[in-house]
């Protein structure tokens, strides 16, 4: 007899949300993200542990959200601008007027002419 038995990484997107992103400062759509890893038995899945929440805004940043919080936006409707999050990952760097990605070092954008912040 044999066993088949794996660990892997899980990502499961718990509620599509809208909200300002804290890396970019745009509004857009924001996903609530639950990743944990996985150990599996026969491709059943047994135990979780290291089970952490983010936030993925549209642009592309990821933004690290306690369980109390990703809890509270989930089950009592409260909006992602009223939690505390810790950017982890920023996302391009975009015109606050047209929205393109510019490169970092660029003060103006060259596609609209506007001030980049």
């Amino acid at each position: 007899m044999f066993f088949i038995i794996d660990i892997m990484p899980g990502l499961k997107v718990l509620k599509l949300l809208v909200g300002t992103c804290r890396s970019c400062h745009h509004n857009g759509d924001l996903e609530l993200i639950k990743t944990y890893q996985c150990l599996r038995l026969f491709f059943i899945p047994v135990f979780k542990w290291h089970t952490r929440y983010f936030l993925r805004h549209s642009c592309g940043a990821m933004m690290a959200v306690s369980e109390e919080d990703a809890i509270a936006m989930l089950h009592a409707g409260i909006m992602p601008d009223q939690v505390q999050v810790e950017v982890m990952e920023k996302g391009p760097v975009r015109c606050a007027t047209c929205g393109r990605i510019l490169e970092e070092d660029f003060i103006c954008c060259p596609y609209c002419g506007n001030n980049r912040k």
